[in-house]
């Protein structure tokens, strides 16, 4: 039986223990007391149909654990995490189902959660899906993503949350379509322009004998300006519609709208014009690499790319490509005859080039003449400004002629690369 016929156990029987012991499950009400979830938004045939299909078919595929070898790989049948991922990742679901859950929520919210339950010795005892739209994701001064999960969120009114529980990144298995807003630096303002100091060139200090006069040496500040740029969508929707829907129609469309949202900043913090837009960091970024073919990588160029990033942003880089892009890069061996691409060992974590994550992207250029196709670099040099948050209305006099109701979402942001020595990109050559 799939996810869509299987009943939830209520919120209460699966309160959060970020110690072990029971574990926050995927069910939440609004403040009406309705079931809002994947479940009702999905009475959409057509949506419903798709998800179905993609989601149970990535569900049976076979799921195991082996181990790298010198001559190549070998299944672990006796790991203590085979019955986990094979099995019963929890005493509610089977591996199936688990499955087959993330993999919806990854196709509707773009991101897919599960609470890591650990014993008192540190190895993983169960693995329980948590709701995208309660999850909030963050970056320390140190550079490492935390979780705040809120066991309670009405969806038409963002700012209600209740219920925070903060988890480590070792607590949670993300499974994320790439987002700029977890990379780069975000800050939210009130009001007005955000003026950031960037150095423009830094001074020198001097061996300076006794007695002597020490030289001046003046360093050069410019100024990067995050504005604030609107975005907005909108629908009309009949009263017959609002009246006669299972289930409540407002909630469904402002996850719908934050959806839109998002795509489209995502788009702009990638390869913005700064026309009306936020500038991306394709635009602002500096070509370290022109690869000399326009259809094929090679070990070379990624190393070139590795090294025109200067050493102090390598320690934070990661590297951002769409999937085709990925595709190659996986089949790139070194001059040893070892793949480049090495997959993650740790459950949740990135796989890596040269010992950095990389990251995927559906806003990067494929492989082909002059695009740009990998980027390497800091991005926590990108910067978002976030004015005020999404705003949601519903408009019931605008469109009382034709019986309908707007629904409006509105959002200010800006986004800027304020320095662009932190991220290098690879261009592919001309044809």
């Amino acid at each position: 039986m799939g996810i869509f016929a299987r009943k939830k156990k209520s919120t209460a029987e699966n309160s959060l223990s970020t110690s072990g012991g029971r574990s926050i499950f995927h069910s939440g009400r609004s403040s009406s007391g309705t079931l809002v979830n994947e479940e009702t938004a999905l009475q959409t045939a057509p949506v419903y149909a798709c998800v179905r299909v993609i989601s149970e078919t990535i569900a049976s595929l076979p799921l195991h654990v082996y181990e790298y070898t010198d001559t190549g790989t070998k299944l672990l049948r006796d790991h203590y995490l085979f019955p986990i991922l094979h099995d019963i990742p929890n005493p509610e679901m089977t591996s199936f189902n688990f499955r087959e859950t993330l993999m919806t929520h990854l196709l509707l919210y773009g991101n897919a959660y599960a609470q890591i339950v650990r014993n008192g010795a540190g190895r993983v005892e169960a693995l329980y899906p948590l709701l995208p739209n309660k999850m909030d994701v963050h970056r320390n001064d140190a550079g490492e993503l935390y979780y705040t999960y809120w066991r309670e969120r009405d969806d038409t009114r963002p700012d209600d949350k209740t219920g925070a529980v903060v988890l480590r990144r070792d607590q949670v298995l993300h499974i994320a379509s790439l987002s700029m807003r977890q990379l780069s630096r975000v800050i939210t303002t009130s009001s007005g322009e955000l003026h950031i100091p960037v150095v423009a060139s830094t001074g020198t200090a001097s061996w300076v004998a006794e007695g002597n006069e020490i030289p001046l040496s003046d360093g050069t500040f410019g100024q990067v300006i995050l504005t604030a740029y609107k975005i907005g969508t909108m629908i009309k929707v009949t009263h017959e519609l609002l009246k006669d829907s299972a289930f409540p129609i407002d909630s469904f469309l402002a996850q719908d709208f934050g959806r839109r949202m998002g795509q489209l900043e995502e788009e702009a913090f990638v390869a913005g014009d700064g026309i009306n837009k936020p500038t991306g960091f394709l635009t602002s970024a500096p070509v370290g690499k022109v690869v000399g073919s326009p259809t094929a990588l090679s070990f070379d160029d990624v190393m070139d790319l590795y090294r025109k990033l200067r050493s102090p942003y390598r320690n934070k880089a990661v590297f951002v490509a769409n999937d085709l892009t990925i595709g190659a890069l996986q089949k790139l061996k070194d001059n040893n005859g070892q793949y480049l691409w090495k997959p993650a060992l740790t459950m949740g974590e990135p796989d890596t080039i040269l010992g950095r994550p990389v990251y995927v992207s559906s806003f990067m250029p494929a492989i082909g003449p002059e695009a740009k196709v990998l980027a390497f670099g800091d991005f926590s040099y990108y910067w978002i400004g976030d004015r005020t948050g999404r705003t949601f209305e519903r408009l019931n006099e605008l469109f009382a002629q034709t019986d309908q109701v707007g629904f409006k979402a509105t959002q200010r942001v800006d986004g800027k690369l304020v320095l662009p020595e932190a991220i290098q990109v690879m261009q592919m050559g001309a044809a």
